[in-house]
């Protein structure tokens, strides 16, 4: 086989895919076996611009076995190619493996179990590379980088030119500029593909002729040489280190679906649900040597929130005047900020009597949800159909709206006078900034940031299917007319709480967290009516 393809893309990019191989399929008697192998390149061309063009290539090969439809063996190996990696790093090779046995096709399980039509175990392992960097980060990081600066200058105020800007010489009153070359990245030879090694353990079953279906998978990944900026290495050195293949992350849980389709009378009743449950910990994260365990991302969860916890507020005047003498049995003194009445009491967590940030520690959970999981009942009469989709998340938080102010948060903020009246109370002190030691992002902590669990009505479709004679009478072969919505309900503490999208943060990549917030737009609410007409 021979393919060649080119297609332009919007921004007037030039996309070349080449693949060739050749495929291989055939029987001994119960014997099946099929092979494949593929070589694929392609290149992508900016139009009119000066960067290189992006390339991959590789070659990949795949063998199954099958004996009698009951043993079931798979085998594959691909060796990848990326621009994005130096000489003798650009190629990784990654194989992978399956094994399958279907137990229902066995004779003796015909012949000895009714209630079950289907039943089949397999399990797989493989090793998998990704060479694609995060968002905006650069080309090429194994090369040094280097840029022409000409930046003018203030000649008065300036005695000499800075490093990367422009170079003077003459008289102030008549200078000369000329553009410098200025170092702006060092380069990381040993930068490489960050790999995966995969393995998961399934079971499909099927009861009472299929009327049930139940599939179960256990997965684990551990993901090695994780890209990302170094956390362990001195801040004097005066530039930014290189990007290292450092990190390294452990997931492990499982997924569960099922599917129930049953007919009673000229009722259809059906029910499709999944859970999934996901535990991951960091082991390698390239922590700063000499730093407390407790605050070091090794061992913690992905998204992991560190921050303070609390204990109240400061109620009074006399509260935080006696912290700061360090009164004896006075709350701890807060070495970051000043405090006023109304600000949040952090706890000393490691027992050195000052409040200081090796007092940040890990709380609450992570923003990443350890439960997925989705249902949709159907339901059936006649030719009507009611689909209604459901899908949540549980375990996750979220410290979305911790820097943003909303009307709620100023009627139940802390006041004396709400304090008095016995409030519950919402918010810390109002400040006229957001850099006090209760709300600012760097005094991250478990009364401001929020569980953003949630419940979601996703779809809801009615449809009616018109009978046949009447379509066609109409010259069509089929009529179909629904009613469907999205996104009609939400129900979750977090919004109940901000009045936003519990979902917005969720999954969030790219630009700052400010960015993230100031650019979260609720979902919207679709109401949807149509005709599906087939000639």
């Amino acid at each position: 086989a021979y393919q060649v393809n080119s297609t332009w893309g919007p921004s007037g990019e030039l996309s070349y895919n080449l693949q060739t191989g050749f495929d291989y399929a055939r029987d001994f008697g119960k014997n099946n076996i099929t092979g494949l192998v593929r070589f694929t390149r392609r290149q992508t061309e900016i139009n009119n611009a000066a960067d290189a063009p992006f390339c991959y290539q590789g070659v990949v090969s795949r063998l199954t076995y099958n004996y009698d439809n009951k043993y079931l063996l798979e085998g594959s190996v691909a060796y990848n190619g990326s621009e994005n990696f130096p000489k003798g790093k650009r190629y990784g090779l990654f194989p992978s493996g399956s094994i399958g046995y279907i137990l229902s096709n066995e004779t003796f399980f015909k012949e000895n179990i009714s209630f079950m039509n289907f039943l089949k175990v397999r399990g797989s392992v493989g090793l998998v590379g990704n060479d694609k960097f995060p968002g905006g980060t650069a080309r090429y990081l194994y090369l040094d980088e280097y840029s022409v600066s000409a930046a003018t200058l203030n000649w008065d105020k300036m005695t000499h030119s800075k490093p990367g800007n422009a170079y003077y010489f003459g008289q102030p009153n008549a200078p000369s500029k000329y553009e410098v070359m200025a170092h702006n990245r060092i380069g990381n030879p040993d930068i490489t593909w960050e790999t995966g090694l995969k393995a998961d353990i399934g079971i499909e079953t099927g009861f009472f002729k299929d009327r049930i279906k139940l599939t179960a998978d256990y997965f684990y990944e551990k993901r090695s040489d994780i890209l990302m900026d170094p956390r362990g290495r001195l801040t004097s050195y005066g530039e930014d280190y290189p990007k290292l293949n450092k990190g390294i992350v452990q997931n492990q849980g499982y997924e569960l679906e099922l599917d129930m389709q049953n007919k009673f009378g000229e009722f259809t009743i059906g029910l499709m649900a999944s859970v999934s449950h996901s535990a991951n910990k960091v082991l390698e994260a390239d922590d700063p040597a000499g730093i407390p365990d407790y605050q070091k991302l090794a061992g913690k969860r992905v998204g992991q929130f560190f921050g303070f916890e609390t204990a109240g507020f400061y109620n009074t005047q006399q509260e935080v005047d006696d912290s700061n003498n360090q009164v004896v049995g006075a709350w701890p003194k807060n070495m970051m900020a000043k405090v006023v009445p109304g600000d949040l009491k952090f706890i000393d967590y490691n027992k050195d009597g000052i409040i200081n940030s090796m007092d940040k520690h890990p709380i609450l959970t992570s923003n990443l949800p350890e439960y997925n999981y989705s249902f949709t009942p159907t339901i059936s009469y006649k030719n009507f159909t009611l689909l209604v989709m459901f899908q949540g998340t549980m375990k996750s938080m979220s410290d979305y709206l911790m820097t943003y102010n909303y009307f709620s948060f100023m009627q139940d903020s802390w006041t004396p006078e709400n304090v008095a009246a016995g409030k519950t109370i919402v918010w810390p002190a109002l400040r006229d900034d957001w850099n006090g030691p209760s709300i600012a992002p760097a005094y991250s902590n478990d009364f401001v940031i929020k569980s953003n669990d949630y419940l979601k009505l996703r779809n809801l479709e009615f449809s009616y299917q018109v009978p046949v004679a009447f379509a066609k009478r109409l010259s069509m072969n089929a009529i179909r007319l629904y009613i469907s919505g999205q996104n009609l309900a939400t129900w979750s503490s977090f919004k109940d709480f901000y009045d936003v999208d519990p979902e917005v943060y969720i999954g969030a990549t790219g630009g700052s967290q400010t960015t993230k917030r100031e650019y979260a737009y609720p979902l919207a609410r679709t109401i949807n009516f149509g005709v599906n007409v087939q000639f």
